[in-house]
């Protein structure tokens, strides 16, 4: 089994960066991301706002797995005084870690959880609240991503 014509058959391609952005884009509208618990409209510019700042709390401070003081959500709340955004702000966190696990739509994975993981790392957590970020200025509404 070492054709490597049988092996390019064989081995599913990974899907491709504009996939992940398609998808995750779909998604986000799908289950509402930009609708706040209050009904009201929360911008892609204010969700990137909350996870910025939750990532530069984070890192000034210091990350600490399993540390409800120093984890991702208590950085979210200090990141963010509108409720709305850190709803917002979670559920995109979730979101793109559903669409990195390749199952849109079928699993819904906790960000709490993800970060609890064994072996998990400042590295990762910080560029998931980046690219979170970055997404919710380039396609949330009034965020830059022609949507809103």
């Amino acid at each position: 089994m070492n054709d490597p014509l049988l092996m390019a058959v064989a081995t599913p391609a990974l899907p491709s960066r504009e996939w992940g952005r398609q998808t995750l884009a779909r998604r986000a509208d799908e289950v509402r991301v930009w609708s706040g618990r209050s009904g009201a409209l929360v911008t892609g510019a204010a969700v990137a706002e909350c996870l910025s700042k939750a990532r530069e709390a984070l890192a000034r401070s210091g990350w600490v797995a399993r540390d409800r003081d120093r984890g991702l959500f208590a950085a979210l709340w200090e990141g963010s005084s509108d409720p709305d955004a850190l709803t917002a702000a979670s559920t995109l966190l979730e979101l793109l870690l559903e669409v990195r696990a390749e199952a849109p739509g079928l699993i819904r994975p906790d960000f709490e959880a993800w970060e609890a993981r064994a072996g998990r790392t400042w590295p990762e957590v910080g560029e998931l609240l980046a690219a979170a970020a970055r997404f919710a200025r380039e396609h949330g509404p009034q965020g830059g991503g022609g949507r809103g």
